[in-house]
């Protein structure tokens, strides 16, 4: 992680009737990876691990805030979380 940075953003890349895909940048940086999360049994794939996501721990932040759409379901274009 760079510094005390604690935060990632996404954007939506696919949304079909099965399931939603979205790029996501630890800590705004420029090396993404891709997550997909499964609308109907709500399973969570990382499909391309950002390079400084060692841990995952950015990926399973980004998801905890996909899943909060899908129980709404209204998939946001863009999205936040922030953490210390």
């Amino acid at each position: 992680m760079v510094g005390d940075d604690r935060m990632v953003l996404f954007k939506l890349i696919e949304d079909t009737k099965d399931y939603v895909r979205y790029e996501y940048f630890p800590n705004g940086e420029k090396e993404s990876g891709v997550l997909r999360l499964d609308k109907k049994t709500g399973e969570r794939i990382i499909e391309n691990l950002s390079s400084i996501d060692n841990h995952k721990i950015f990926a399973y932040k980004a998801f905890s805030k996909i899943l909060s759409y899908k129980e709404n379901g209204i998939y946001e274009k863009n999205g936040m979380v922030a953490w210390y």
